[in-house]
């Protein structure tokens, strides 16, 4: 496995240090990390068909006042779904059980936004789409980076793996907290709505609320 190492400020430490971040790919359907994409018994399986109707449904220098609102603000949002939402199962479009999009689509709605589109189906479409699918209106996005120091989620950001995850179909899960090397999420399929924490493997990047 290939590690990119260089200098990071985490979001939530103000001293820099150095460490490495691992960046090789799942293979589709392979169990590198703990918490892989396989359905729980009586789950839908992240593989599943895709759903059919989703449009239904501090560093050493202070950051400029509006980013900490901002920040505050995400993490308070991705606190309350959490609260509210961990272990239950979430289907919002009623296709094929409770799979991460239901989750992601609901956070959306839960804060008086659309749920997310994918564009084609797929949990990666909210990202490879994102230029097509309508999520411009409503989210940023970033792209996940190697070389860029600021290339950290926020809490209340909506991760998404490229389609390495979930037998082709991606992943995508809301950011609980994360620093350089890892990420914790909230997510579902596998499972009900729990948090589960990666490294950066196949992550294509996130959406932040505007």
């Amino acid at each position: 496995m290939n590690s990119t190492a260089r200098t990071k400020t985490t979001q939530t430490i103000t001293t820099s240090k150095t460490t490495a971040k691992a960046w090789t790919l799942l293979a589709a359907g392979a169990l590198a990390v703990s918490g892989g994409l396989v359905a729980a018994p009586g789950a839908a399986s992240a593989s599943a068909t895709p759903h059919q109707a989703e449009q239904s449904a501090a560093t050493e220098s202070a950051a400029p006042a509006e980013e900490v609102a901002s920040a505050a603000s995400g993490a308070d949002a991705a606190q309350a779904f959490r609260d509210k939402w961990e272990g239950s199962y979430i289907d919002v479009d009623g296709y094929y059980g409770a799979q991460c999009w239901d989750l992601v689509a609901q956070y959306a709605i839960d804060n008086g936004l659309p749920a997310l589109a994918t564009g084609d189906g797929a949990a990666a479409g909210i990202f490879e789409n994102y230029d097509t699918n309508g999520n411009a209106q409503y989210w940023e996005k970033h792209v996940n980076s190697t070389t860029d120091p600021d290339s950290v989620p926020k809490a209340g950001d909506v991760l998404v793996w490229d389609r390495s995850w979930g037998g082709g179909y991606g992943h995508t899960a809301v950011v609980l907290e994360a620093d350089w090397n890892n990420v914790t999420v909230l997510e579902q399929n596998p499972g009900a709505a729990n948090v589960s924490t990666y490294d950066y493997s196949g992550v294509m990047g996130w959406l932040s609320m505007k």
